[in-house]
């Protein structure tokens, strides 16, 4: 079935009317070389003059009819494709037929010639073939817009199921984050910390109005997405203290280059919640960002005890992430997580840079 717009089917109009012109055109290009070449001298009376011009004629109305046959299968191009061929063969041969014998008949008039029996039948078949090869012509003009809007179709379709996977993807990462947040307000709340709680609400508000308010489906610049997540471990720090230190290492040429947002969030989440949280001392969280030409890598590593973390991709957080890169960018992108050898755990995210995906 095609769908066409109002300037779809005029473009479509202007193919088909242009792919006659030029069979026609064509043929009498052919027939007038093949006089050239093959006339004689015995031909000397005939009238080479009205010949061309009844030519030329029999061109404009085989265009003509060709003209009013499309606008007539134009009106069923949402039929399946074979009933338009059956149809379109259909009304070619009856009309090429009758525009065959009164082209026949009009030469014969014309230059007081009579044609009988086989000779009829000849000229018509003749003829009929050049109708029914625009008729091919056609089909396949309507195949093609057909199969490429199906094509459309498809990877709109694709497109659409990648968009609802991201936005899902990225729905689950809100709920997480607020109740590890509200968690941790309550925490302060029971150790009668009343004003330090109120501070957390109070960034939380602004942490949502600029953080989880933002479209699912659109990628932000890194150095917002650093900024989200710091206001999140300043958030966390009210609850640990002392017990939480920041680093940060991004690469300057990186700022502006756009990743899909909270996509840091579950990482720096779990490094507050297996290490700070299950440590007695200070733990680094540090966020690194390096420029590697056509890609760059994004890190978030803590220093925590080691062998406190789930493994790579069985927590919720870590294969949120690794789903939603993948619905990002395909196999386009490298993932990377497990523990160091020194004591804590480290997540890295190789992905493409924008100017080497466009």
């Amino acid at each position: 079935m095609m769908d066409l717009s109002r300037d779809e089917r005029r473009q479509l109009r202007r193919w088909a009317l242009t792919l006659s012109v030029l069979l026609w055109l064509g043929e009498i290009i052919y027939l007038e070389l093949r006089l050239q070449f093959v006339g004689s001298a015995d031909d000397a009376e005939f009238s080479w003059a009205l010949l061309q011009v009844m030519r030329l004629v029999w061109a404009a109305s085989a265009i003509a009819i060709g003209a009013l046959v499309y606008l007539v299968i134009e009106r069923y191009l949402e039929r399946p494709f074979w009933q338009i061929a059956l149809m379109l063969f259909a009304m070619v041969i009856a009309v090429g037929t009758v525009h065959s014998l009164a082209n026949r008949w009009a030469f014969d008039v014309a230059f007081a010639e009579v044609t009988k029996g086989p000779e009829v039948y000849m000229t018509v078949a003749y003829w009929l073939h050049l109708q029914l090869a625009w008729a091919a012509l056609i089909l396949a003009l309507l195949y093609s817009v057909r199969m490429r809007r199906e094509q459309l179709g498809r990877a709109q379709a694709q497109a659409n199921a990648q968009k609802a996977e991201i936005q899902a993807l990225r729905y689950q990462v809100n709920p997480h984050f607020l109740f590890n947040t509200l968690n941790s307000v309550s925490a302060l709340v029971l150790d009668e910390r009343g004003k330090e709680a109120e501070s957390i609400l109070r960034r939380l508000s602004e942490f949502l109005r600029g953080g989880l308010s933002a479209d699912p489906l659109e990628d932000i610049p890194l150095e917002e997405e650093v900024a989200q997540q710091l206001v999140y471990l300043d958030i966390e720090r009210s609850r640990f203290g002392e017990r939480i230190h920041v680093e940060t290492d991004i690469d300057p040429t990186l700022g502006s280059e756009k990743v899909p947002s909270f996509i840091l969030q579950p990482l720096v989440e779990n490094a507050v919640k297996y290490a700070v949280a299950r440590s007695t001392g200070p733990v680094t969280v540090r966020i690194e960002a390096k420029d590697m030409g056509d890609r760059f890598r994004l890190a978030v590593t803590d220093d925590g005890d080691i062998g406190v973390k789930p493994s790579a991709g069985t927590g919720t957080g870590l294969r949120n992430v690794r789903e939603r890169l993948h619905a990002r960018y395909g196999d386009d992108f490298d993932f990377d997580a497990g523990p160091l050898g020194a004591g804590g755990y480290r997540v890295e995210l190789t992905l493409p840079r924008q100017a080497a995906r466009t």
